[in-house]
């Protein structure tokens, strides 16, 4: 599509911003998980959906290597009781 191969694509991504595209797209969604946690009540399975994970177990292992907690805790840690 572009004229260029994949790995040439994603090398030149990774010179110009110092982290892959997959890397990059993973952030950007835990971002916005992150902004789902704590201003809406919706369930962690629901928010795993919205952000474009079918499987909310991987979602959650993402979260955690990201973050150091799970999305439940992040939230539980973030909200004022």
């Amino acid at each position: 599509m572009y004229g260029i191969s994949r790995y040439r694509l994603c090398r030149e991504y990774i010179a110009a911003f110092s982290i892959s595209p997959l890397k990059d797209f993973n952030l950007v969604r835990i971002e916005e998980a992150k902004k789902l946690l704590l201003n809406t009540n919706l369930q962690v399975q629901e928010i795993s959906s919205r952000i474009g994970y079918e499987n909310v177990n991987h979602f959650i292992r993402l979260f955690k290597a990201e973050t150091g907690m799970t999305p439940g805790a992040f939230r539980s840690a973030h909200i004022p009781v």
